[in-house]
């Protein structure tokens, strides 16, 4: 299908008259054929394209370390999540959702059983980025008990 040089409706590409305007003629076979020509290069584009972004996908899997999930890997991490106290506790790029938000669930509760069996525990002991990390997560710990209880919980 192509489109007519003068009043512009889709018609086959082998019709030698225009069924609506009557348009014929030797201009009117050569448009058309140059209509059927830019149709295919625009179909041939978008194949490429296509080819194109079927590469980069493929570029952009790997396995999950874990579990050897294929998965797809997001370059722009920090940005697209927008848990502040969840960055930087372990690379999200390594791992599938499942086992990121499993090793994080480890890690709350690595950090709980912490607190609790070694009440001398001192902050000297871990880095600057990890002090970080553990009072936003108690912070967080703290204020979702808050609306939990607030909210009607149990």
């Amino acid at each position: 299908m192509v489109s007519c040089p003068s009043c512009k409706t889709k018609i086959s590409s082998s019709a030698k008259t225009c069924p609506f305007c009557g348009a014929t003629g030797e201009k009117f076979e050569r448009s058309l054929k140059n209509w059927a020509r830019m149709e295919a290069e625009e179909k041939r584009k978008k194949r490429e394209e296509f080819e194109r972004k079927l590469e980069k996908d493929k570029k952009l899997t790997f396995n999950c370390k874990s579990c050897s999930k294929k998965i797809k890997k997001y370059l722009k991490y920090p940005e697209l999540n927008p848990d502040i106290f969840i960055k930087g506790l372990v690379n999200p790029v390594a791992f599938c959702s499942m086992c990121y938000k499993n090793h994080l669930n480890n890690q709350f509760h690595g950090l709980i059983l912490l607190y609790r069996k070694n009440p001398s525990f001192t902050w000297q002991e871990m880095s600057g980025k990890n002090k970080i990390v553990s009072y936003l997560q108690i912070i967080f710990i703290i204020v979702f008990i808050i609306i939990f209880i607030y909210s009607g919980g149990v």
